[in-house]
């Protein structure tokens, strides 16, 4: 049997309502036809932002609703559940799901109480910003599109803080430093790793990783193994480093912990 799995924003929803939204598609009609079955954002000009998809940001971005006549368009703050996909990866059976998902993919989004959802219109220009999230963290914007008092259609896309996070951690049971950078990027990155262990304000010891390439999907990682007992982290500083090719560094260094 397919299952899906839920994310709720901020209201809280019954397991009864949440079951009773999930038949939006079934051939019962027990729903009016969409206001707006498929809303568009873009730019402002050629780029669309896609529903259910992220994109990585570094500036604050403006994006603008495509609006159609006659239809009212809502940016939710809460009131609404996420459907993700939870199940084998293939075709998965039911008239809820219009393509075969990956386990974990984004299905839906659906509102609950509508009415007594927060909730802003959206008049004159239909511009939406997003502001610009810290690294990894996310806007999520939610547009609701409503006719006639039916509100049928919910968009959703993910605003990603653009950068890169590096972590660093000692495995003492294997003598050894790990280092990770997670990559938050429309595009793939290249660098290296670099363990620099430092005695009284000086360096003594220095590694450096192999080139890796990694992207948003896959985090990048290296093992350094150091002798723990030579350089104690008792009375060392270990500092950590990811580079890309030219030398620039893709985050901040961190320290070991």
């Amino acid at each position: 049997m397919t299952r899906i799995i839920k994310k709720i924003a901020s209201l809280g929803l019954s397991v009864a309502l949440i079951f009773a939204l999930l038949v939006v598609n079934a051939p019962t009609g027990i729903l009016a036809e969409p206001a707006d079955g498929a809303i568009t954002v873009t730019d402002g000009e050629d780029k669309i932002y896609t529903d259910k998809s992220k994109t990585y940001i570094d500036a604050e971005t403006d994006v603008f609703v495509d609006a159609k006549q006659d239809v009212e368009y809502y940016v939710l703050s809460a009131g609404y559940v996420d459907v993700y996909y939870d199940g084998g990866d293939e075709a998965p059976l039911g008239s809820y799901f219009s393509e075969p998902f990956v386990n974990g993919a984004w299905v839906s989004t659906v509102v609950g109480d509508f009415a007594n959802a927060p909730k802003t219109l959206l008049v004159d220009d239909m511009k939406v910003t997003s502001p610009l999230p810290a690294v990894g963290q996310s806007f999520e914007l939610r547009v609701a599109a409503v006719k006639g008092g039916a509100d049928t259609a919910v968009y959703g896309h993910q605003f990603i803080g653009e950068g890169h996070i590096l972590t660093a951690k000692f495995d003492t049971d294997n003598n050894k430093v790990v280092t990770t950078l997670d990559t938050y990027s429309n595009s793939t990155v290249s660098g290296m790793f670099i363990i620099g262990i430092y005695k009284d304000g000086k360096l003594v010891y220095i590694a450096v990783s192999d080139e890796f390439t990694a992207d948003s999907n896959t985090a990048a990682f290296a093992d350094f193994p150091v002798d723990l007992s030579k350089y104690p982290p008792s009375g060392h500083e270990y500092k950590a480093f990811c580079w890309n090719p030219g030398f620039i560094p893709l985050a901040p260094a961190v320290g070991v912990n």
